[in-house]
């Protein structure tokens, strides 16, 4: 009731309907990026300094026999949306695996951040600086976390100096927590082994494991009472950084796996207790509180995407009612369903212009008649903060879309100077071709 009411208002103010979302054509990131006759552009990130945005990405394949993908930036100008290196960058072209890059700025280079597979036994994390002019100040990065386990999935962010870089875990094998390291702009690491931001505890652990671990038959496992914390994001207010990540229920439990916050202290390395809130897993700083963006769900026989936002505290704090969350207010409309087998959560990224909240939901569906493979499109919700939070579109405002075999999926914002945010996007339409799209929205 009163997120309608907060609608209502902000309409009202606006005069009436909101003006329509404004979005540039798309156009490649890097169309010349071509190895081998293919271009395979996977999982962007994407960060705005002071002349250009950067975007970075993984390039290459996980195919059987063809395991390689090394990471790659290109720029993209402001306000126009041009791409500046349309051959596409080389930061790191190490053996291996290097995947789902993360990207931030610290006032004079940017910090790419990611998951390495070089070593051939886990994943480790790496990262490399580049300039505004695109210089790559680290050749090939240099390591953030190499512990004898896989830490993978990294966000990162700047703030009081410092670059925070949160990810997920298995140094508890078989569940996962999250840790998190602060780096200097000089690049070097203050934190080698990481310092936990939310983990299993180690003596509930264990308790329950039985020597040598044994596999107790089909019907349990020892860990089946333990809880993995995956999937972080991270959002930076210039003071501290506010990290999201879910947290999954013992499987005794029952339900999605929880949305989660905590707030980290580049300066001393402290960090809030962890508490339960609602809304997605892409945070940003409106100015006076965080959002949290990304889809909530109805349930049913054809479950529905409510695209919005939720408003935060600059510092949570735990709440005790059992389920209780610390959200202060919900802005979740834009339900979205046009076919059946919508069951799955789907990335989506946010961003604030000074004005609105811009949040992009990746979306799969079923078309009627059509048994195998899904639809995708990517949804665009904008969520008000001035006068009110509420969403501004009653119905998701699609800015791309594809039909099978081809598809557009993992979504990355970021806001740029004029008000304006650069979306980016993958495009695929075979097994030969997956690039990098960049539209320059106006929310």
């Amino acid at each position: 009731m009163r997120a309608v009411a907060v609608l209502i208002l902000v309409a009202s103010a606006l005069g009436g309907e909101p003006p329509a979302l404004d979005a540039a054509a798309p156009t490649p990131v890097a169309a010349e990026c071509i190895r081998d006759g293919v271009a395979l552009q996977h999982t962007p990130a994407v960060a705005f300094g002071r002349k250009a945005y950067l975007v970075a990405w993984s390039d290459g394949s996980r195919m059987l026999g063809k395991e390689t993908a090394d990471i790659y930036c290109a720029r993209i100008e402001p306000r126009t949306g041009k791409a500046l290196d349309p051959q596409g960058i080389a930061v790191c072209r190490a053996e291996g695996l290097q995947e789902r890059p993360a990207v931030a700025f610290d006032g004079a280079n940017f910090l790419i951040v990611w998951q390495d597979l070089r070593n051939g036994a886990d994943y480790d994390l790496y990262a490399a600086r580049v300039s505004e002019e695109g210089k790559v100040l680290d050749p090939d990065g240099f390591p953030v976390s190499k512990r004898a386990s896989n830490q993978a999935w990294p966000a990162v962010a700047f703030a009081a100096g410092q670059y925070v870089v949160a990810w997920m875990d298995a140094r508890q094998y078989p569940v996962y927590g999250i840790y998190f390291a602060r780096l200097s702009p000089e690049g070097k690491v203050l934190d080698p082994d990481g310092l936990p931001l939310d983990a299993e505890d180690p003596a509930k652990i264990a308790k329950l494991k039985p020597p040598g671990e044994t596999w107790m038959g089909d019907r349990d496992y020892w860990w089946h009472n333990l809880a993995s914390r995956t999937v972080p994001s991270i959002a930076s207010n210039g003071r501290v950084c506010l990290v999201a990540y879910e947290r999954e229920y013992p499987f005794a439990g029952s339900g999605r796996p929880a949305v989660t916050v905590a707030v980290v202290n580049p300066s001393d390395g402290s960090v809030t207790k962890p508490a339960k809130a609602a809304g997605g897993l892409s945070p940003v700083w409106t100015g006076k509180s965080w959002a949290l963006g990304g889809p909530a769900w109805k349930s049913g026989w054809t479950p529905e995407p409510l695209l919005g936002a939720c408003a935060l505290p600059e510092t949570p704090v735990e709440v005790k009612e059992p389920g209780a969350t610390v959200d202060v207010v919900k802005a979740f409309g834009g339900g979205y369903n046009v076919g059946k087998g919508s069951t799955a959560s789907f990335p989506s990224s946010a961003a604030f212009n000074g004005h609105n909240a811009l949040v992009v939901m990746q979306y799969a569906w079923r078309k009627k008649g059509q048994d195998k493979s899904p639809a995708f499109a990517l949804l665009a919700v904008r969520v008000a903060v001035e006068g009110g939070f509420a969403v501004l579109d009653p119905k998701p405002v699609v800015l791309a879309s594809a039909d099978a075999p081809g598809f557009v999926s993992h979504p990355a914002l970021a806001a740029g100077p004029d008000g304006e945010c650069l979306l980016v996007y993958e495009a695929d339409s075979d097994v030969k071709r997956c690039i990098l799209e960049a539209r320059v929205v106006r929310p």
